[in-house]
C-alpha cells in the first residue's frame, strides 16, 4: 500500500466516523456524475474500485435520486476524487460550482424563486430536502451595499468548505443579471472553532 493509499484510508476513516447525518442519493449521483465529466469513465472506475477498496462499494446506477444515503459517503466521494487525481482546491470548488447544473431540485427551486433575495431567504427549506441534519440560513442581505451572508451549521469534513463555496456562488450566478461580478468568501469555518461556517457573497 502506497503513502497516499495510507492517508486516504485515514481519511475516510475520519469522515465516516463523523455523525452527519444523511443526504439525497442524488448528491452522490452528481459527484459521480461530475467525475466522470472530468476524468473520464475510466476515472470513474478508479474511484468506484477505491471505494470499493475502502469498504464502501457502490453502484450509482442502483441508487434512487431521492434515497437517503449517509452524507459521510458524498463527502468521501469528494475526498477520493481529490486523492486519486491530485485535485487541488479549486478543482474541488470547481465540482461544487458544476453541481447545481446537474439537479433538477435546484432548476426548479430557482425557477420559482427569480431574486437573490427571495433565493437565499429560502434556502432553509431547500436544505432540509437534500439534508436532514444542518441548517442553512441566510441572516443578513444589504441591497445598497451589496452582500449578503450566508450561515451553514453543518459538521462537514473541512475539504467540504470548499465544495459549498464554490456550490453558493453557482446558485448566486443563476439569479444575478449575467455580467454582474459575483465573488464568495469563506469568513468563519466549525472546522476552525466557529459554531457555524459563514460565507460572504459579494456582487457588482
Amino acid at each position: 500500500m502506497s503513502n497516499q493509499d495510507f492517508i486516504l484510508k485515514d481519511e475516510a476513516k475520519k469522515v465516516m466516523e463523523m455523525t452527519l447525518g444523511d443526504v439525497r442519493a442524488v448528491t452522490l449521483q452528481t459527484h459521480f456524475r461530475y467525475i466522470r465529466e472530468k476524468e473520464g469513465e475510466e476515472g470513474l472506475r478508479k474511484v468506484l474500485d477505491k471505494f470499493k477498496e475502502l469498504g464502501y462499494p457502490m453502484d450509482p446506477a442502483k441508487l434512487k435520486p431521492l434515497d437517503w444515503v449517509k452524507t459521510a459517503l458524498a463527502d468521501l466521494a469528494v475526498i477520493v476524487a481529490k486523492y486519486t487525481f491530485g485535485w487541488e482546491d479549486k478543482d474541488v470548488f470547481d465540482m461544487g460550482n458544476q453541481a447545481p447544473k446537474y439537479s433538477l431540485i435546484v432548476k426548479l427551486f430557482l425557477k420559482t424563486f427569480l431574486s437573490l433575495k427571495r433565493v437565499f431567504q429560502e434556502c432553509p427549506k431547500y436544505w432540509a430536502k437534500h439534508f436532514t441534519e444542518g441548517t442553512l440560513k441566510a441572516t443578513e442581505f444589504n441591497d445598497k451595499e451589496k452582500y449578503l451572508i450566508l450561515h451553514l451549521k453543518h459538521s462537514c469534513y473541512p475539504i467540504m468548505c470548499i465544495f459549498y463555496a464554490g456550490y453558493f456562488l453557482r446558485i448566486g450566478q443563476y439569479v444575478m443579471t449575467q455580467g454582474t461580478k459575483i465573488t464568495i468568501e469563506e469568513t468563519k469555518c466549525m472546522s476552525k472553532g466557529s459554531p457555524y461556517h459563514e460565507f460572504l457573497i459579494r456582487w457588482e
